[in-house]
């Protein structure tokens, strides 16, 4: 403990020195855990990705001599108003913003939470009735009314969060209401997806993925201090190593369970195959010529190389790639997509061959199973189509000879209104 408060006043004051300081990688456990430590005091913050600056309780910090100095000095004012400062700490809530896809993450959040010592009662959490909507209480105006308590809001973000209206309306109502919060990532989220990066929060707000032990201690351990909770360091460690051994078990089921689905579909996506027509010629090597799909993989790169796709079926993943829309509008929703399509082409000056066939070519992605019904109506029927999760990643990683397709069929679809080669007279010349 002696060596740690001797890294955190080194560090203290080498910061006022030099005004700030960055780590790497290669620096030795103690000072990280000197910097989780001034950071969970709030006597530094982040001047950029890898360096840090002293608050002003840093530099009050600084000119009382040390840490535990500047501790005791806050412990001799806190003395004084402590039953103020105690009903504010029993007021004081975690919610937990997220989808109910993701329970699963949710739940070991709560978890970890409780065992450092947060009250059930100063938990929102609505995939747990324990912590979640009292019976016959209304949910919007339930939820409403505790956002305007201002708790601290955990933002659990995922593609499954920014699919759910839900989610996305809390999320709109604690950014109005300026609750302090804290940005924490699944496993699989991409931080370049385009709802995060267009979203209501800042994507330049510093999070951290679930697994991030570094930021996670520092978050655990500004709770800690903001709830007043009394703590041993070594219990909590264990309790930060037990979770994150927790998520990655989660990871690896959820990873079994797409590749499991993916494994079943790419089947069936191979018998639909078999009875598309082909040429005599590929008749003949039929058999041969249908090789197996890595695990996880999806049939999409290989029939765009083997010529499978129809012009609107690549004019449709053109779409999908430069809008960013991997929910497609099916059944009654199906017109508003074609507005959107219609709009798309106006822009990028296309003939109407995407918008004249969009139907046929979504019928065309679902039988060669890259997509699913992600939505339905009252009575059953999809209104909502959505990329499956390893195609969407494919799609924001394209081959080169992929993307050529793709431009070489652009290149091929007349630009709408425009003249071709035909329509000019012949030149005199």
């Amino acid at each position: 403990m002696a060596e740690l408060t001797e890294k955190i006043n080194w560090m203290l004051f080498e910061i006022h020195k030099k005004r700030w300081i960055s780590l790497s990688k290669d620096d030795p456990e103690i000072i990280f855990n000197a910097k989780a430590k001034l950071q969970a005091f709030g006597l530094i913050e982040r001047q950029n990705k890898l360096s840090w600056k002293l608050t002003k309780d840093g530099y009050d910090a600084v000119d009382l001599g040390g840490f535990e100095e500047w501790k005791l000095a806050k412990n001799q004012d806190k003395k004084k108003p402590s039953n103020i400062k105690s009903n504010n700490i029993s007021n004081m809530k975690i919610f937990i913003s997220h989808s109910s896809k993701n329970s699963d993450y949710g739940n070991a959040i709560v978890e970890l939470l409780i065992r450092i010592g947060i009250k059930n009662e100063q938990i929102i959490y609505t995939s747990n009735t324990a912590y979640g909507i009292p019976i016959g209480q209304n949910i919007f105006n339930w939820l409403k009314d505790r956002i305007n308590e201002k708790p601290h809001v955990i933002y659990l973000l995922s593609t499954e969060y920014y699919s759910s209206i839900a989610c996305l309306n809390e999320m709109g109502a604690a950014w109005v209401i300026e609750n302090q919060h804290t940005m924490i990532f699944t496993p699989n989220f991409r931080l370049d997806s385009y709802e995060f990066q267009n979203g209501a929060i800042d994507p330049r707000e510093l999070g951290f993925f679930l697994y991030d032990k570094e930021r996670l201690t520092s978050f655990i351990e500004t709770l800690i201090n903001s709830f007043g909770i009394k703590s041993n360091l070594v219990f909590i460690n264990q309790q930060i190593d037990s979770f994150i051994k927790n998520i990655k078990k989660l990871e690896n089921e959820q990873k079994n369970t797409d590749n499991s689905i993916t494994t079943n579909i790419t089947s069936k996506a191979n018998i639909i195959d078999s009875n598309e027509p082909h040429n005599s010629t590929n008749n003949l090597n039929n058999k041969s010529s249908i090789k197996p799909l890595k695990r996880g993989s999806s049939r999409l790169f290989p029939d765009l190389r083997n010529g499978k796709l129809k012009t609107e079926e690549i004019l449709l993943v053109h779409y999908i790639i430069d809008t960013a829309r991997f929910k497609l509008g099916a059944g009654w929703q199906e017109s508003k997509e074609i507005e959107n399509i219609e709009a798309w082409e106006d822009v990028n000056e296309l003939d109407s061959i995407l918008s004249k066939n969009y139907s046929k070519a979504l019928k065309k992605l679902e039988m060669r199973a890259l997509t699913e019904v992600s939505e339905v109506t009252s009575s059953g029927n999809p209104k909502e189509m959505t990329l499956l999760l390893n195609v969407r990643e494919e799609l924001l990683d394209l081959p080169d000879d992929i993307h050529k397709i793709i431009l070489n069929t652009l290149k091929n679809n007349p630009a709408k209104n425009n003249p071709t080669k035909e329509d000019y007279p012949s030149s005199p010349l």
